[in-house]
């Protein structure tokens, strides 16, 4: 798959995640010896459940053009981001602001550590502060490879 055709059904997913109240959390391509699958992982304020997926995984069937977009037979699943839920922006980090997290840098922070694991304490700019182990790191956001919900 191009990847401009990634791009595009991003979009796509994006567009009816906002017009039917959802979020789009992340959207995994994956090719499996049984074809291809992709997983569409929803949100919104209140949390999801199956009927949620349901109705968007209709959605999305019903989307004209989405079928073109991939090219190829696929399965489609939709899912809630669960209790590792991943994050991916500063508006994220600000919504957790308190709760447990699992940080990974894409380069060792000054203290040699690449891995964080504790509760945001702050949220600035661009920048994060993680209590580990009782000692408080502030995190530059850039630096940031992967970051999830430790619930």
């Amino acid at each position: 798959m191009k990847k401009n055709s990634k791009e595009r059904i991003i979009n796509l997913l994006d567009t009816a995640c906002v017009n039917n109240g959802y979020e789009l959390i992340d959207v995994q391509f994956l090719n499996l010896s049984s074809g291809f699958k992709l997983v569409v992982y929803i949100d919104k304020p209140n949390g999801i459940g199956i009927d949620d997926c349901v109705e968007f995984n209709n959605t999305i069937d019903k989307t004209d053009g989405f079928d073109e977009l991939i090219g190829s037979p696929y399965s489609l699943e939709v899912s809630s981001p669960g209790p590792k839920r991943p994050l991916k922006s500063m508006s994220d980090f600000m919504r957790y602001q308190g709760k447990r997290v699992t940080i990974k840098l894409s380069e060792p922070h000054e203290s040699k550590k690449n891995v964080f694991i504790g509760e945001i304490e702050s949220v600035r700019k661009k920048q994060i502060g993680i209590n580990d182990s009782g000692k408080l790191y502030t995190i530059e956001y850039r630096t940031i490879e992967k970051a999830n919900l430790n619930l």
